[in-house]
């Protein structure tokens, strides 16, 4: 109800709604009867996803999205799997899956020293966005570590101990490498 009060403010704005939080496709049921529900209305529909979920899910609520914010971290899935607790077959998989289906999507890279700004990886991810059907977006997202708090606030371990921040690789020399695969890169939205 609260956001059909908006649907003024979108026709206007050209504006809509966006699901995010940890992952919205753990609560896939939920997350596709608002989809479904905002559809209704025409409101636009942006689901900000790792993309690790079940390829049958992925598939009922990129249906109903008009534009994924994807989460691609790193090409190999062991390295994937050591920082993140998860192999990313799943993860690519769903991600040619959704280039298949025609849908909008941004990949957003976040760029974290150590794990996955080298050339050789950044390569081979170029390589891979640009091999996908259709046309991709990128935007890079710096590393920062303004979650730290929250780990020690539920006294989680906060595994970003080792990543030293204060020396990223230049930004724009990622987002010139991967241009070099002929895609149109961003970095937090803006134009490099």
């Amino acid at each position: 109800a609260e956001v059909v009060r908006d649907v003024p403010f979108y026709d206007e704005s050209g504006g809509g709604v966006s699901f995010s939080g940890g992952e919205p496709l753990f609560q896939a049921r939920f997350l596709r009867s608002l989809l479904k529900a905002c559809g209704r209305y025409d409101i636009h529909r942006v689901v900000d996803t790792s993309g690790y979920a079940a390829a049958d899910t992925f598939r009922e609520i990129a249906r109903d999205t008009d534009l994924f914010l994807f989460d691609l971290k790193h090409m190999d899935s062991g390295t994937h799997r050591s920082w993140t607790g998860v192999n990313n077959e799943r993860i690519l998989f769903n991600f040619k899956m959704l280039a298949d289906m025609n849908r909008g999507v941004i990949v957003r890279i976040p760029l974290i020293p150590g794990f996955n700004d080298d050339p050789d990886h950044l390569r081979k991810l170029g390589r891979f966005i640009s091999g996908i059907r259709g046309s991709c977006h990128v935007d890079l997202l710096p590393y920062h570590d303004f979650q730290k708090s929250k780990y020690v606030k539920f006294g989680m371990t906060y595994r970003g101990r080792g990543i030293d921040h204060t020396r990223p690789r230049p930004v724009g020399e990622v987002a010139a490498q991967l241009k070099e695969f002929g895609l149109h890169v961003t970095v937090e939205g803006e134009d490099q």
